[in-house]
């Protein structure tokens, strides 16, 4: 188990800049609102040698980045008034189903993430494992498929909410019971 602390520097000068830093992270500004923001919050884009805007969901690809809210409707505004291409300064052709490729990467990586956290014993399926997680006090997270039987999705949320005291997210996940429960 890793602690860690945070020092609180109670220096009343005020940074360079002309205001103090909340957050640790980066902050990056939305092609479409213009809002700053922490990057775990945001999308990032860039151009493909074919002058293509492409999603980079995992953050490692070269280039110049485009930074968008990963929220469906604003990636609809980003294309209809052409952000990219006024974020990257040059022609930057978009594809018309943007939204339906972002939507499939951030799923799949949303599915690899729950597979490398099952290889390391830090996620479980089933029910019953599922359940005994959440009474040992082990559970910070509940994610449920959305094909998930009503009566046991609405179970296990009860215990989430009661055994949880609060402190168990639950989360219904865009997949099926079938992609949460791969190795």
């Amino acid at each position: 188990m890793t602690a860690l602390a945070r020092i609180d520097q109670s220096d009343d000068t005020v940074p360079r800049g002309g205001r103090r830093k909340d957050r640790d992270g980066p902050e990056r500004r939305c092609i479409a609102t213009g809002e700053s923001g922490e990057t775990d919050r945001l999308i990032r884009f860039v151009v493909s040698p074919s002058g293509e805007a492409v999603p980079d969901v995992a953050g490692k690809l070269p280039g110049r980045g485009a930074w968008l809210t990963a929220d469906r409707a604003l990636v609809l505004q980003a294309v209809k008034r052409n952000a990219f291409s006024r974020a990257f300064r040059m022609a930057v052709s978009v594809p018309d189903d943007l939204d339906v490729q972002l939507e499939s990467l951030l799923t799949r990586r949303l599915i690899d993430t729950i597979s490398l956290a099952r290889k390391a014993g830090q996620a479980v399926t089933g029910s019953e494992k599922v359940r005994s997680a959440i009474n040992s006090g082990d559970a910070a997270i509940l994610l449920q498929a959305t094909d998930g039987a009503r009566d046991g999705v609405s179970k296990l949320s009860a215990l989430a909410r009661s055994a949880g005291k609060g402190r168990i997210s639950r989360i219904q996940v865009p997949v099926s019971y079938t992609h949460l429960t791969l190795p």
